[in-house]
């Protein structure tokens, strides 16, 4: 049953995270957000599901940006801050190990659930486009899912 579970759970994140579009993938929607909104734990995988992402805003303007990259290795980064400017959401990040790659990372869009934002590298010449959710959100999706699926008879 516990499989079951972890497969259901693994399955019900890769639907939800990877290889997901969202028609508001670039254009920014932050007008009516305030730092409340957004504040919390983001997760999601970039486009090709090699890089899964953990950002956390804090409530001070500050957070963190965890990588982990097929392969087992991760960078973390600190937000240095996070505000909201006229052209929408602005993060400043600044490795938090001696061996992680500085990187920029532009938020495309952002709305209470959703996250688009592009990771680029600074020493290298690569980039990711990757599709954040509000890890609450996907937790308690999975918990109804779980539920449904108990219910179901499985």
């Amino acid at each position: 049953m516990k499989t079951r579970t972890t497969l259901l759970r693994a399955g019900l994140m890769a639907a939800l995270m990877c290889g997901c579009e969202s028609p508001r993938f670039c254009t920014p929607h932050t007008q009516n957000l305030k730092p409340a909104d957004i504040e919390g734990d983001w997760i999601g995988y970039d486009q090709d599901c090699l890089f899964f992402y953990r950002l956390t805003l804090a409530a001070r303007g500050s957070g963190l940006c965890v990588m982990l990259f097929v392969g087992g290795t991760s960078d973390v980064h600190h937000i240095k801050t996070w505000e909201f400017t006229d052209s929408g959401l602005a993060l400043e990040l600044a490795p938090a190990k001696g061996a992680a790659e500085p990187i920029v990372m532009k938020v495309l869009s952002v709305d209470q659930r959703e996250m688009s934002v592009l990771v680029r590298g600074v020493d290298r010449s690569w980039k990711h486009q990757a599709l954040l959710h509000k890890e609450a959100d996907v937790l308690k999706l999975t918990e109804i899912a779980e539920r449904v699926a108990r219910e179901a008879g499985w």
